[in-house]
């Protein structure tokens, strides 16, 4: 199907942005906690961005990943894809 394909390839690319954008900007090392708060705010935005994409595809992984990133608290929670 190439609707499939498409999304899939613009849904690994945003994927893809989104890592670049976490390794370029190092949150774990910012000390500022307003630009800790603005760069994952919109690492946050981008990955309920990409769950919107997946919903249709992925109904129940995109659910999870809407609920765990619009939580007022962000925690650790099992791996939504475990590795085999």
């Amino acid at each position: 199907n190439t609707s499939w394909g498409i999304t899939d390839d613009a849904s690994w690319l945003d994927v893809s942005t989104v890592d670049q954008h976490i390794n370029h900007n190092t949150p774990w090392l910012v000390k500022d906690q307003d630009k800790l708060y603005r760069i994952l705010g919109e690492e946050i935005e981008d990955i309920r961005k990409i769950a919107i994409r997946l919903a249709p595809f992925l109904p129940e992984t995109a659910n999870k990943i809407e609920r765990i990133f619009s939580a007022e608290k962000i925690v650790a929670t099992t791996p939504l894809f475990p590795r085999l």
